[in-house]
């Protein structure tokens, strides 16, 4: 009997103890308006049910994807030079239009896609969210998608920075898959900072101090300058490490093919920020690499340069010694 009240108390406890709140959390904003009401400023208050009361990761139950090994080796595949880009702090990243076109031609359209995992929630001025990468209704890859969001920036939408926050957790499920895997590599970072990027110094506005000061952003050699960019600010950044690439970086096969297209655009963006006349191009070639003549044309071109010898050039382009 005794045993059986203490059930009983114990029960009783439980079913009268008071719920503990959830945590709701509410994106809020106030605009002031004057009343007719004795002409007082009335607050009206505008509730967007935007965060959930809570982000759990579900039970997925990860299947295997049915992947074979060729397009196992077509996500594998090195990045082309023109599918990177670069961060102003400096970080390596392969955009998301490439990753969805790689996606796309592997396993076709449709053949794959993102799936939400939990609403998305707002941590300071960063929305956070994570999103589930589905090959052929086999879940493969889960990762946590973030993207900043300031309300009063105007040129920025809600839909505008989930879909980036969308983006970005799809880059970071593509590294299971092992696309733009380099892009994480420390010495790959580096060569492609060395080879193909410029640090520039930029006006830019900083928010703690609410005012414009001088910072150091990275930008690719073939991109154009930031609006705020001081010219004559580049400057080149020698690294201690020692790096030995076994192909040059964004190269693929043998040293002795010719250049892509992608890397014959980067030379002729690099070339007219220069402000360097083909001719001038042409008369180089012809000079140092007599290889590249095109009987059909008669003079030196550089589509048939080879890619061991690409870097050279548009060194030589970039530094004005043609």
């Amino acid at each position: 009997m005794a045993k059986k009240r203490m059930v009983k108390a114990r029960y009783r406890r439980v079913r009268e103890a008071p719920k503990q709140p959830t945590a709701r959390v509410e994106l809020i904003t106030r605009s002031s308006r004057t009343d007719d009401v004795g002409g007082l400023p009335v607050v009206v208050e505008r509730t967007a049910p935007l965060l959930v009361d809570s982000l759990s990761l579900p039970s997925v139950g990860f299947g295997r994807a049915q992947i074979s090994k060729d397009e196992a080796a077509t996500l594998a595949a090195p990045m082309e030079l023109d599918e990177l880009a670069i961060l102003p702090g400096g970080e390596v990243y392969p955009p998301q239009v490439f990753l969805r076109r790689k996606l796309n031609a592997t396993f076709g359209p449709g053949g794959w896609g993102l799936r939400p995992c939990a609403n998305p929630q707002m941590q300071g001025r960063t929305i956070v969210q994570p999103w589930l990468l589905m090959v052929r209704d086999q879940p493969v890859s889960v990762a946590y998608g973030e993207a900043d969001y300031q309300e009063e920036n105007k040129r920025t939408t809600w839909a505008t920075a989930l879909e980036s926050c969308k983006s970005n957790a799809l880059m970071r499920c593509c590294k299971d898959l092992g696309i733009a895997g380099e892009c994480w590599d420390r010495r790959f970072q580096h060569q492609f900072r060395d080879q193909h990027c410029v640090l520039v110094k930029v006006k830019a506005y900083n928010r703690r101090s609410q005012q414009h000061e001088l910072d150091e952003w990275w930008r690719r050699r073939d991109d154009p300058p930031f609006p705020e960019e001081q010219r004559g600010g580049s400057t080149t950044i020698e690294h201690t490490i020692d790096v030995t690439p076994s192909r040059p970086v964004g190269a693929r096969g043998s040293g002795d093919a010719v250049i892509s297209d992608g890397q014959l655009r980067r030379a002729m963006a690099i070339a007219n920020h220069a402000n360097v006349e083909p001719a001038a191009i042409h008369t180089y070639l012809a000079k140092h690499f007599a290889y590249t003549h095109d009987p059909k044309k008669g003079r030196c071109t550089m589509k048939n340069l080879k890619r061991q010898d690409y870097e050279t050039v548009v060194n030589a382009i970039e530094k004005g010694e043609l």
